[in-house]
């Protein structure tokens, strides 16, 4: 108890130890103070024995050491605290407080560290998630990667095979200039050797982009209800075969037709229907090219019509004898033998 005073009083403020210092040396010279009195009260009873030679009892010295302030210090720590000593309840208060002060810190400490722990549990949480997103973005950017790789791919096949399809066009739109310049002249072609022909509208020439239609006559072609050409018939199917002698890369298709005027009795054992009738007269005109233009069988391909694609109306005589006629057709290049561009 005496220790934990002293520890007290060695942890009090500067102030409380300047006031124990003041006492201590006014303790001093209060002790000085009654020594002195009493050597003088002594003298005196001493001088006055001798005068009065009245013999008087002995005087007793008694020798008051002055009280050090560790001593007096000691001294009232052990006698207790003094309820009226204002620096020992000043220490007390101080004490309380401290301890008060103490009991908050230590508080605060507890909650610093339970908020401390509950930040680190969020700050690792989130960590732990941002780890999971940055994996999942990181996976995300390999799939855009390799998509991106693979649409780079693409374009560059793309773009091969549109450059490709570009020289193809530009190829096909060459070659259908040259077609066309082929047929032009090939056009012009008939239309100098069929000069007379067609002034007599015996012979019709149309034009349509790179089709050219011969239509001739039957009356100039064949005798009536005949399949045999006539001299003048082979003449004009000459003349169209020498001009048809450039073209090399198209197909010529030899249509037959008729009117709607049924065959006749005396024709009907060789031509049952204007069908037969209209296949021969193609076939025959077949023939002449190959022999005497010497144009290509593979090229060449015959089909009898009858009276299905009449140029007019068969109900009158001019117009029956207009519909009865042959057409040498000048196919496009991506045609069939079998087919009618433009029909």
């Amino acid at each position: 108890m005496v220790a934990l005073r002293i520890a007290a009083r060695s942890q009090a403020p500067a102030s409380v130890r300047g006031r124990s210092l003041t006492r201590a040396i006014a303790f001093f010279i209060f002790s000085g103070l009654v020594h002195v009195a009493t050597i003088g009260a002594a003298l005196g009873v001493w001088s006055a024995s001798r005068s009065s030679a009245t013999p008087t009892p002995g005087v007793v010295f008694v020798d008051l050491a002055p009280a050090t302030p560790a001593a007096a210090t000691e001294a009232r720590l052990m006698d207790g605290p003094a309820s009226d000593d204002p620096t020992v309840a000043a220490l007390n208060r101080q004490v309380a407080q401290l301890s008060a002060e103490n009991t908050d810190l230590s508080s605060s400490l507890l909650e610093e560290r339970q908020r401390t722990a509950q930040l680190e549990a969020d700050y690792r949480r989130e960590l732990s998630a941002s780890e999971t997103a940055r994996s999942r973005l990181g996976d995300e950017l390999a799939a855009i990667v390799a998509d991106r790789e693979t649409l780079a791919s693409e374009l560059t096949t793309a773009r091969e095979r549109a450059a490709a399809l570009e020289q193809e066009l530009a190829a096909r739109e060459q070659a259908e200039r040259a077609a066309l310049d082929e047929v032009k002249a090939t056009y012009k072609r008939l239309v100098s050797s069929l000069q007379g022909e067609i002034a007599a509208r015996d012979v019709a020439l149309e034009q349509a982009n790179s089709r050219v239609t011969v239509a001739i006559a039957d009356r100039v072609l064949f005798p009536s209800g005949q399949a045999t050409l006539t001299p003048a018939g082979e003449r004009v199917i000459d003349k169209v075969g020498t001009a048809l002698t450039g073209v090399t890369d198209r197909r010529v298709l030899i249509e037959g037709h008729t009117d709607n005027m049924p065959i006749g009795p005396d024709l009907r054992s060789r031509f049952p229907t204007n069908w037969e009738l209209s296949t021969a007269r193609a076939t025959e005109v077949v023939k002449r090219l190959i022999e005497h233009a010497r144009l290509p069988p593979d090229r060449l391909q015959p089909a009898g019509r009858a009276d299905t694609d009449p140029v007019t109306s068969n109900d009158t005589e001019d117009g029956r004898r207009r519909n009865r006629r042959i057409e040498i057709i000048l196919l496009p290049p991506a045609s069939t033998p079998d087919s009618r561009a433009g029909s």
